[in-house]
């Protein structure tokens, strides 16, 4: 089986989005180990390219947040994960481009800035 045939399979086992496991469970056993490494890795791509992680230092996000959110990622399952590392920021995860907004990040990029500015 050719790695286009594979990658076929692949977005045939997503259902409106979602990963279908009696499809999975379908294809899985007719693929040899090479195909079926092939077959899980396109997976995990495609899953990737469909959800967007948001990582937050709060439990909640609020109303107004997750639909901006939505205007700009539409399409997209958006995941919440809270991380407490983050002071008063949020960061953004789409496929394999991060957007990361917080506090330490804009207090370095203004010192660095008044930095160059009396140099």
């Amino acid at each position: 089986m050719k790695i286009k045939q594979i990658k076929k399979l692949a977005m045939q086992s997503f259902k409106k989005g979602n990963l279908d496991p009696e499809k999975i469970k379908k294809i899985a056993p007719l693929l040899n180990r090479r195909q079926l490494k092939t077959y899980i890795r396109f997976i995990k791509k495609l899953d990737r390219e469909k959800k967007v992680l948001v990582f937050t230092p709060i439990d909640k996000v609020d109303q107004k947040t997750t639909s901006k959110l939505r205007g700009m990622f539409p399409e997209k399952k958006i995941e919440y994960i809270k991380r407490s590392d983050l002071i008063a920021g949020i960061r953004i995860v789409d496929n394999d481009i991060v957007y990361e907004f917080n506090v330490k990040d804009s207090l370095k990029s203004l010192a660095s800035y008044i930095k160059q500015s009396y140099d």
